[in-house]
């Protein structure tokens, strides 16, 4: 029964669904009296799992009207989705969720980057500390702008740079997401709402999108920037150059904070860069699939 709520823009839902090898049967839709109350996604996925690698199913979206919600509606809509999804040959699938509904594969916190302080004390989603001043806790979360001019937007001629870092970093992760030029052009490289960054010599990429959230007793929301895929091969000090680079572009881009989960390459910067843990969790799962629990930071797996 949270207060936020997620407003996703049509035009970013429609780029997300064309996505290459996108099954238009598995976008699913639950209507009643003409209203939509229910709705799911998949999409096949190459996973790889501690080095054995299989086509899943990637869940997504899954969302009821609080109205239907506790109807049954949940579990009938995954039993459609599971049957569509056999139809074409595929027997395994990956989700995550924020509840522990069983033992997960692995489990990851977010954590939050606050850069417009004032409108997020405003809007209820930080406060100040005790003893300190609002001017003094906006100087603590400042930017340092430096390394700036090491980075830039991708472009479609970045598709194999990108393809070739990911499987220089593929022997850090045990589970993790492959992906073919045609993804990595749609989504990192194309003309989407993800802001994608490249360093000049190839060695660091990093990727975040912006939803706004709207508080259910508030007229006005805030805009969250949202870590996506990101790689560096490099040290801890590049990671750290890079993911600076994410949070002066993310701010830049109207972002009042910057969510990041604690997977990935993130325990090189979430300290140094005052992220701070929030109480949210997301849990991975694999469905008929069974592997001994993966480490947070051997997680490269992100879901919109």
């Amino acid at each position: 029964e949270g207060v936020f709520r997620f407003s996703y823009s049509p035009e970013f839902i429609t780029w997300v669904l064309k996505q290459p090898g996108q099954p238009w049967e598995w976008i699913l839709v639950l209507k009643k009296d003409n209203g939509l109350v229910g709705f799911i996604t998949a999409l096949p996925i190459e996973i790889r799992v501690r080095g054995k690698q299989a086509t899943m199913a990637g869940i997504d979206f899954l969302c009821l009207e609080k109205k239907q919600r506790k109807k049954g509606m949940a579990p009938m809509l995954i039993t459609e989705m599971a049957r569509r999804v056999n139809q074409k040959g595929i027997g395994q699938a990956i989700y995550t969720v924020g509840a522990k509904i069983t033992a997960p594969v692995s489990s990851a916190r977010y954590y939050h980057r606050q850069l417009n302080i004032r409108r997020l004390v405003d809007f209820g989603f930080s406060t100040v500390p005790n003893g300190t001043s609002l001017e003094q806790y906006e100087s603590m979360h400042a930017l340092r702008l430096c390394g700036l001019r090491m980075f830039r937007r991708t472009t479609k001629e970045d598709k194999e740079t990108i393809q070739k870092l990911f499987s220089r970093c593929s022997s850090s992760w045990l589970l993790e997401r492959r992906f073919c030029l045609e993804e990595i052009e749609h989504l990192f490289c194309g003309d989407g709402p993800l802001v994608s960054l490249i360093s000049e010599c190839g060695g660091s990429f990093a990727s975040f999108y912006l939803v706004p959230i709207a508080a259910i007793d508030k007229s006005e929301g805030i805009v969250c920037a949202y870590v996506y895929y990101y790689c560096c091969d490099g040290g801890s000090e590049a990671r750290i150059l890079l993911m600076e680079r994410v949070l002066s572009e993310a701010k830049a881009v109207g972002a009042d904070v910057v969510n990041c989960l604690d997977t990935m390459d993130s325990a090189a910067f979430l300290d140094r860069l005052l992220f701070i843990p929030g109480d949210g969790m997301l849990r991975y799962y694999l469905f008929n699939w069974k592997t001994a629990p993966v480490p947070k930071e051997k997680v490269f797996v992100s879901f919109f």
